[in-house]
């Protein structure tokens, strides 16, 4: 299913939301779980007030929305069957992040998942990262919130056209 086909079927995708269409012939997976990170520069009128009066409580619960959007995609995946999920760093680009709030975020998610009861065939989260000023954050967090990284997926990896991605990955053994 196209983006454009998708777009009809769900609408407008929210933030802390996600929805699994089907992968492209070029793409070497099965589904593509869509999100879309809360945006951490763009205020309403009174999100800007209540951001005003206590900036760190807004951006506390800024987090916990990205948090809720890894979240959603890791159910996402989960629900379709995925024994896999790679996910980049949400909200680190133009929806304005700083690099270790997302990173929090993500791995906060990651813990949920690592520590929930469900028997699903989701085993392994890959976080998958192009760039190396966000890569610079994300491995000193991972590790506090998650310990070691499973060591033989993890590191500097060369992808399509022989780009470098960083990737930490944790797997359910």
């Amino acid at each position: 299913m196209c983006w454009t086909q998708l777009r009809q079927r769900v609408g407008e995708l929210a933030p802390e939301s996600a929805v699994v269409g089907r992968a492209g012939h070029s793409l070497s997976a099965r589904w593509v779980v869509h999100c879309v990170a809360p945006d951490a520069l763009a205020r309403t009128a009174d999100e800007h007030e209540a951001y005003v009066l206590d900036p760190a409580s807004y951006d506390r619960g800024l987090c916990r929305r990205l948090e809720a959007t890894y979240s959603a995609a890791i159910s996402a995946a989960t629900e379709a069957g995925a024994s896999s999920l790679a996910v980049p760093a949400l909200g680190c680009g133009i929806r304005g992040f700083a690099r270790d709030q997302a990173a929090s975020a993500a791995f906060r998610a990651a813990a949920a998942w690592l520590q929930s009861d469900s028997t699903t065939r989701l085993h392994r989260l890959d976080f998958v990262i192009l760039a190396d000023d966000v890569w610079d954050e994300w491995p000193r967090i991972a590790h506090a919130q998650l310990g070691p990284p499973d060591v033989a997926s993890t590191g500097v990896v060369k992808g399509r056209e022989e780009k470098e991605m960083h990737t930490w990955s944790q797997c359910v053994t």
